[in-house]
Parts: C-alpha cells; sequence; structure tokens
C-alpha cells in the first residue's frame, strides 16, 4: 500500500499490486491522483479524513501495514492520523484483492464507565479519562504503528505501548468482536486526580525477557505459535508465545550478536 498527502488528504493510501516478473502495477483500490484529477478504485467503507477542506472520508487513513490473511483477502491496519508512533484509534479493514471492495473488520473505541454498545471487541487502558460532561471512560489501548500479524484462523495480533498500560500484545478476533490480552508487562498503577482512588496496575501477562526499551513492532511473522517481533529502540529480537505470554530474546544489543541494526531501519 502507498500512503499520500494532498491539499485534501491526509495520509490516504493506495492499495497497488506488482507483477514480480513483469514489474507490471495494477490499482487495486483506494485514490489515485492521476493528471486529469482523482481517480477511485474499488468501493466500500471509507476511513474518517481530517483535513478540514477535503472530503469527510477517504479509502484508507494512515496505514501502516498490511498482511495478506488466510482467505486469500488483503487486512490493513491504520494508526492515528500519520500512521506513526502509537494511537488508541486504530482499524482494520478487509480488501477484496480482485474488486477492491474495502469492510471494515475492527476499530477501536473508547467506552463510557458501565456503557459497552461497541460490536468491537476493546481491549482497554485502566487509566480512564474523564470527558467534559464529567463521565468516565475507558480508551483503547495505544496501539502501535507497523505492529500487525494474522493467525492461521484470521485472528489479528498487534502491540501496544504507553506509560499506564506498558507494553504488550493483543489479540482480535477474525471476527473483530472479542480483544484478548496475549501477553504484557510494565503496566503502572493509576490515580486520575488526587481525590481519585488508586487503579492497580494490570497484573503481567507471560514471563521472560522485557526489553529495556519499548516499544514493539513489526515484523508480522508468526511460527510455530509464536509471534516475532523487534524492539523499537535496541532492536532486539523477541518471541512472544501466543498461549502462555512468555517472551524470549533470540538477539539483542548486549548477547554478543548485537540488535537488527540501525534505529532508522524499519524491519517488515
Amino acid at each position: 500500500i502507498i500512503t499520500w498527502t494532498d491539499a485534501n488528504h491526509r495520509q490516504t493510501g493506495t492499495v497497488v499490486s506488482v507483477h514480480i516478473r513483469t514489474g507490471e502495477r495494477e490499482i487495486i483500490s483506494g485514490i489515485y491522483p492521476g493528471p486529469q484529477g482523482e481517480v477511485n478504485y474499488g468501493s466500500g467503507y471509507e476511513s474518517p479524513n481530517d483535513i478540514a477542506q477535503g472530503p469527510a472520508t477517504q479509502p484508507f487513513s494512515a496505514v501502516n501495514a498490511m498482511r495478506v490473511g488466510p482467505d486469500g483477502k488483503l487486512y490493513t491496519l491504520g494508526v492515528g492520523t500519520t500512521g506513526e508512533g502509537e494511537s488508541v484509534s486504530a482499524e482494520i479493514i478487509r480488501v477484496d484483492p480482485v474488486t477492491g471492495q474495502r469492510d471494515l473488520v475492527w476499530q477501536s473505541q473508547t467506552i463510557e464507565r458501565g456503557i459497552n454498545t461497541s460490536p468491537y471487541g476493546q481491549c482497554l487502558r485502566h487509566n480512564y479519562v474523564r470527558q467534559s460532561n464529567g463521565v468516565d471512560a475507558y480508551e483503547s489501548v495505544a496501539i502501535r504503528s507497523r505492529s500487525f500479524a494474522i493467525g492461521a484462523q484470521g485472528q489479528f495480533y498487534m502491540t501496544f505501548n504507553s506509560t499506564f498500560e506498558g507494553v504488550g500484545v493483543i489479540e482480535v478476533s477474525a471476527d473483530g468482536s472479542t480483544c484478548e490480552f496475549v501477553s504484557r508487562w510494565a503496566a503502572r498503577d493509576f490515580r486520575l486526580t488526587p481525590q481519585d482512588p488508586n487503579v492497580p496496575a494490570p497484573a503481567d501477562i507471560g514471563t521472560g525477557f522485557e526489553p529495556t526499551y519499548g516499544p514493539l513492532f513489526g515484523p508480522g511473522l508468526i511460527r510455530n505459535g509464536k509471534l516475532y517481533v523487534v524492539s523499537s529502540l535496541q532492536l532486539d529480537v523477541i518471541t512472544v508465545d501466543l498461549t502462555t505470554g512468555d517472551r524470549v530474546a533470540l538477539s539483542t544489543s548486549s548477547n554478543g550478536f548485537g540488535g537488527m541494526g540501525r534505529t532508522s531501519m524499519i524491519h517488515d
């Protein structure tokens, strides 16, 4: 997927296929900003567009990773408004590689305390926010960009990190209806104000290696029930057992092998 920005769109995307042998390219879904103006390919779901003078929606927003599912469909992960860093706003879109049809599979949402009408499973922060109407609400954990993998049954794996919820991996079911924590460490207690009660940190899930510096991203590889991830600063290569949450370091900056490369590299 190619992402681009102009006066009317911020980080929209165009899914393009490239023939490996001939190099011929074909647009599958999204907007093509051609010399004669925009051309839309495919149809279906559109993401919010935060450019005021542009259209309210666009085919993709802030997509930073795309994978092929076991059903042969393409799946994209969009995070925030830029597709960089981490954000409590994220969505997964299914793209038909033949027709370009787009369907929303999962979306992170904010849930007000005691009220959950979301059709999508949510992995929520314990560090709630107080809205302007005085009602407390829980946001999704902050999903990390370029942290996207798909399991054999079509389930989705993403990593998260932030000050209070710690670092870890979540699993969203293939239909987007459930979300579960797979692995977590380094969460902290939270207190919104001195007058509010303390909220204990969620318990760790899994044991083993904990990178000195998070967060985790890519490369979207699952083998023998383990997810392979890379720490973003020291570039340690880690496996996460998707059943137990246990973590094992395969290569680190201090074990004699060195990290995977300079911090400006993106591993995919």
